[in-house]
């Protein structure tokens, strides 16, 4: 889906008749307002498109693998008092999602892409888990010095299940 398409009431349809989804777009967090962080999907004016944190919450995914957060800091939780996280990662597991992958900080678009696409190559043969380690392993060692900074492979994290 994409543009006026990635409406958050027909992503959140999709979401639960899927087994992997990958969101690539936008994220912010409310520190004010945690509920209201939010995955941006589409649109210019404020939460046009806005797929929220509540939301999120609110959805029974248990039938969805793995979701993929392709969106600067949408693995960054928010740690409140008792060690409760709060992010957009652990809103998608409280869902029901067995793992969630996202970064931890930005990530250039063209390097995003090109690290997502080793990585469903991966993910293929080996599962999620193991294909994170084995891509960034790969990347880490690459001869192109872009590729071999850690700042483009590195933020990218598993959160949930294993393999």
């Amino acid at each position: 889906m994409e543009d006026e398409q990635a409406k958050p009431e027909l992503v959140c349809e999709q979401l639960r008749a899927a087994s992997w989804a990958h969101f690539a777009c936008h994220a912010s967090a409310d520190m004010q307002k945690l509920s209201a962080s939010c995955l941006h999907l589409y649109g210019t004016t404020p939460d046009s498109g806005d797929l929220r944190l509540d939301a999120i919450e609110s959805l029974s995914l248990q039938t969805l693998d793995m979701v993929v957060l392709s969106a600067c800091w949408a693995g960054t939780p928010v740690v409140l008092p008792g060690n409760e996280l709060v992010g957009l990662a652990s809103a998608f597991l409280r869902s029901g999602v067995r793992r969630v992958v996202a970064p931890l900080w930005p990530v250039e678009d063209s390097m995003a892409r090109s690290f997502m696409a080793d990585f469903y190559a991966a993910a293929a043969r080996l599962g999620p888990t193991l294909a994170m380690a084995a891509v960034q392993r790969e990347w880490a060692e690459s001869p192109d010095p872009d590729v071999a900074l850690p700042a483009n492979w590195a933020a990218y994290v598993v959160y949930g299940g294993c393999g």
